[in-house]
């Protein structure tokens, strides 16, 4: 860092006392701009090390004026593609999906079929489809292990979606069955799962017993979300 602020301060003095061709100090300003990308993506690649989405985020949205406006007077970096697809997969996990598609519009389609920007369009389009099968082979079969946290991530979103279409579809419903809806084989962790989302109080011995007021009844999505829900729970019930 400090070789960076050296380097920062003659440029600065060079420009203050003309002592360099404005050529020269145009380069200078360049090289300047990659070292200070090749901090913000160590930060990013930091942030994704330590599974820090939101750390991820203030740092992927600093190198988007180096990606999309002064890249090709920079050169391409060689992490670019990776960053794209994580930031691609963390708006999936955060159910952006509008800033999804927003995001994508704006990486070059060339990129399109890079592993790593691959990946997430692919996750989309089977999050779109319901194949959620799909989506656990992905993350059998991932490349980088770097995603792999973004994707349990996923699984919890997913799982507490559908367990909030169980409560308000049943009044009661069989552990055994809500296990196996919601892909959890150890009692412990789905217990864990059911504190986690504020609903151990509805576990009475091997029964869920539901406890959905009239008014959490009538403000539930419409019947075409209904389905959907129950369509995604019906799909990882054929994943088991």
């Amino acid at each position: 860092m400090s070789e960076v602020t050296q380097f920062y301060e003659e440029i600065k003095e060079a420009m203050a006392n003309g002592t360099q061709s404005n050529e020269a100090i145009k380069e200078a300003i360049a090289s300047l701009k990659a070292s200070t990308r090749s901090i913000l993506e160590l930060a990013a690649e930091w942030a994704i090390k330590v599974q820090d989405i939101d750390e991820f985020e203030k740092h992927f949205n600093q190198l988007e004026s180096f990606y999309f406006d002064i890249n090709d007077r920079l050169g391409e970096s060689e992490n670019m593609s990776l960053f794209f697809g994580f930031n691609l997969m963390r708006l999936l996990v955060q159910d952006r999906v509008a800033d999804f598609h927003v995001a994508l519009e704006r990486i070059d389609t060339k990129y399109h079929n890079d592993v790593n920007v691959a990946l997430p369009i692919r996750i989309e389009q089977h999050l779109m489809e319901g194949t959620y099968k799909k989506i656990k082979q992905e993350e059998e079969a991932l490349h980088d292990k770097r995603f792999k946290f973004l994707f349990t991530k996923l699984r919890s979103r997913n799982r507490k979606e559908i367990l909030d279409c169980l409560q308000k579809s049943y009044d009661t419903l069989p552990v055994a069955d809500a296990k196996r809806i919601l892909l959890w084989d150890n009692r412990l962790n789905f217990e864990k799962f059911l504190n986690e989302c504020g609903l151990k109080d509805c576990l009475v011995g091997n029964v869920l017993v539901f406890k959905t007021t009239k008014e959490e009844a009538s403000s539930f999505p419409t019947d075409e979300i209904i389905e959907n829900n129950l369509l995604y729970a019906q799909e990882l019930e054929r994943i088991v």
